[in-house]
């Protein structure tokens, strides 16, 4: 299928890395079905002749995988048009409805990033895939408030994809219950979007249409569940800490109306993850051939010290406690 007669919006081209999550072909698979049944003719970029995909290219062979998971032989759907895929689809309904349901059912969707939301929130009439139950422009406010939204996708907005990306995300994902993410970012080292890749999150680099966004969290959702905690390395961030010593202390010290104590459990259990944050950190200067794993339990202890403070500030907050 040629990719030279493509409008305005579909003109926007994806790697085989991104076209195998968007449709789930595997890239080896769809390797194969391009030599042997001639399935699509990527266009080739760059110096090392990479496949490129453009959108019409995902939507068909998004329609190829649902009839082939339903039992059609490749070879009798691999030269079939868009609309032809279509026809046979709606005529193999009972076989494949399943997965048309699940295809057509809107993804809950909230939005970290400025930017992102001013688009959402002017074209929101137009998307049909996914629902927006959030938008934020902070962090914070994305913590505090989008679990009780039970959203199914993150979309975050990066300007730059820093070491601390992937920890960050794991921490807003932990904290909203949230169990698939899609980052679009500007800038970012190979290596940090080949990370985040890994642990399961869909990356698109700016500039990118809103219904690319669109079928990139439909997509996602039907995806595996992100194992982000699984793949911090040393290259995930720390969390900086919310609490002083000073105000901890202050915390455990207050009296608070209803004679609760959770405010003083609490401080212990955040001051006995910040002691172990520190000593697992101290290991991976002291032994450097066990460095990996104690950075893993150094950013795991640190993600697990910053939600537990979140929940100490939602408490102190509720107790009217000052911590200054």
């Amino acid at each position: 299928m040629s990719t030279s007669s493509l409008g305005p919006e579909e003109q926007a081209l994806f790697s085989i890395g991104v076209l195998a999550r968007l449709t789930g072909i595997n890239p080896g698979t769809l390797r194969i079905w391009e030599r042997r049944y001639k399935i699509a003719n990527p266009m080739r970029s760059g110096a090392r002749d990479k496949r490129m995909y453009s959108q019409s290219d995902i939507d068909r062979l998004s329609l190829v995988k649902i009839l082939v998971d339903g039992g059609h032989p490749v070879s009798s759907v691999a030269q079939l048009s868009i609309e032809e895929l279509r026809s046979r689809l709606k005529m193999s309904a009972d076989r494949v409805s399943k997965d048309v349901s699940a295809k057509i059912q809107p993804s809950r969707v909230v939005v970290l990033g400025g930017s992102l939301a001013v688009r959402f929130a002017e074209h929101k009439g137009q998307l049909r895939e996914i629902e927006i139950c959030g938008m934020f422009s902070s962090a914070a406010e994305l913590d505090d408030k989008a679990r009780a939204l039970a959203p199914e996708v993150l979309v975050v907005e990066y300007a730059t994809l820093q070491r601390e990306t992937l920890g960050d995300i794991w921490r807003h994902l932990a904290v909203t219950g949230v169990r698939h993410a899609v980052v679009i970012f500007g800038f970012g080292a190979q290596r940090s979007v080949k990370d985040l890749e890994r642990a399961g999150v869909l990356c698109l680099q700016a500039p990118v249409t809103l219904s690319e966004i669109e079928r990139a969290c439909a997509s996602a959702r039907g995806a595996s569940v992100l194992k982000v905690e699984e793949t911090m390395t040393a290259t995930a961030g720390v969390p900086p800490r919310r609490f002083s010593p000073d105000q901890l202390a202050r915390i455990a010290a207050s009296a608070t109306p209803m004679k609760c104590e959770c405010p003083h459990h609490l401080v212990d259990l955040v001051n006995s993850l910040v002691a172990f944050e520190t000593y697992s950190n101290e290991c991976v200067n002291l032994y450097p051939h066990d460095a990996q794993i104690h950075e893993l339990l150094h950013t795991t202890t640190a993600a697990a010290r910053a939600l537990m403070e979140t929940g100490l500030a939602k408490v102190i907050e509720a107790e009217g406690i000052s911590a200054d």
